[in-house]
């Protein structure tokens, strides 16, 4: 499974290392998060899904960010080979100042 992080500032890192570099480069940061509460789906069709969706603050490296985020989970069963629960898509969006 291939997964991509969506920052506020449009751009996209994709697989473990951009991930990860990226995220590197966030280090030092604060990060507060509000979210109203988390979306399940559990059927023949849609096999273990959860949204969660909300606001956040960002500060520490530069400027305040302040916007929305998503975050879609999947859930792939250990007895098929999957770690479990694992963010399949998530995205940021930033307030324009």
């Amino acid at each position: 499974m291939r997964m991509d992080l969506l920052p506020a500032d449009g751009s996209r890192a994709s697989g473990q290392g951009e991930i990860r570099a990226f995220l590197e480069k966030q280090m030092g940061t604060k990060m507060e998060m509000q979210s109203p509460g988390v979306a399940c789906f559990n059927n023949k069709d849609v096999p273990g899904v959860a949204i969660e969706n909300g606001t956040y603050k960002q500060s520490g490296n530069g400027k305040p960010i302040e916007g929305s985020y998503l975050v879609v989970l999947a859930y792939l069963p250990a007895d098929a080979g999957g770690p479990g629960w694992v963010i399949a898509q998530q995205a940021l969006t930033a307030k324009p100042h």
